[in-house]
């Protein structure tokens, strides 16, 4: 449930006999709650009411449950036998709820509420409550049927009760457009994984990137492929690699998954065919457009040879 409230910006409407001046009655009555209040309005012998304007609602779209409630405080400073109400209007018409007897010098609570809207006799929508529409909203205060002897009103509020509706992410998931935590990806970004596009985080993918894995358009951190597979196929998701990489199977085939390394590349298998003459070297390895040149450290000098 959530609630707003709106306190007394105006006077409406007025009859009876009532203390304060004609126009700013309201300054008397805007500081609710006020239980020992320094100004009050006092109401009688005359019986009558007092209604208020006031800013308009802001219930969002799609709220259920809506009640609309008068708050306010009222004494009297001699007891007897009088009445005490608040009171609303509702597309041009007035309403008053209950009456009760003040009943004490000290100031009390009161709390007045309409589950429905008393014009339509139907539940209140957010149109009715916002102020919009034949059966808007439009002022509360007070009323009595009885003010005599006098009594009093230190403060009043009107308050809106409601349930908001709720948020449901689905169809396409257009709503998780930008991420800016971590997103875990337990399954290859396969298909049309077009809700997330951009990733200001860490992005971790449980499964090799392959098939048609354009889900992942741009990481601005790590990216880490977990179970290392041979990049193969058309991992289009992941265009460079800025760290380094490590493959733990020949490059053998149509390995166009990998492109360029930047950083060590380790080979543990032999590689056969135009590289067998260079099996033993203990240094290091060329390969450049077929040609593997071996360069083996001896302890009385050194051997170099080329195979083409």
């Amino acid at each position: 449930m959530a609630t707003q409230a709106q306190s007394p910006t105006s006077d409406e409407a007025v009859a009876g006999t009532w203390t304060g001046t004609a126009g700013t009655r309201y300054q008397a009555v805007d500081d609710y709650p006020d239980t020992v209040p320094t100004d009050y309005l006092a109401h009688g012998t005359a019986a009558g009411s007092l209604t208020f304007g006031f800013s308009a609602f802001a219930i969002p779209p799609g709220a259920t449950g809506i009640s609309v409630a008068v708050r306010y405080y009222d004494a009297e400073p001699a007891n007897g036998s009088n009445q005490s109400a608040s009171r609303i209007k509702v597309g041009g018409t007035y309403y008053n709820s209950a009456t009760h007897n003040p009943s004490g010098t000290t100031y009390t609570t009161r709390t007045d509420t309409w589950a429905t809207n008393p014009k339509t006799v139907a539940a209140w929508t957010v149109d009715d409550v916002n102020g919009v529409g034949a059966n808007a909203l439009q002022a509360f205060g007070f009323y009595s049927g009885d003010a005599n002897p006098v009594y009093r009103v230190s403060c009043v509020q009107l308050e809106v009760t409601y349930t908001p509706a709720p948020v449901t992410l689905a169809g396409t998931a257009a709503g998780a457009a930008a991420t800016t935590g971590a997103i875990r990806v337990a399954q290859s970004l396969a298909g049309a994984s077009t809700g997330v596009t951009t990733t200001t985080g860490a992005v971790r993918i449980a499964r090799s990137l392959a098939g048609t894995a354009q889900g992942v358009t741009a990481t601005t951190a790590g990216l880490t492929v977990v179970g290392i597979k041979l990049l193969a196929g058309i991992a289009s998701g992941v265009a460079t690699a800025q760290a380094a990489l490590s493959v733990t199977r020949a490059l053998a085939g149509t390995s166009q998954g990998v492109a360029g390394t930047t950083g060590a590349l380790r080979v543990t298998r032999g590689l056969s065919g135009l590289a067998t003459a260079a099996a033993t070297a203990m240094a290091s390895l060329t390969v450049t457009d077929g040609q593997a040149v071996a360069t083996v450290m001896r302890s009385r000098g050194m051997l170099r040879a080329a195979m083409r």
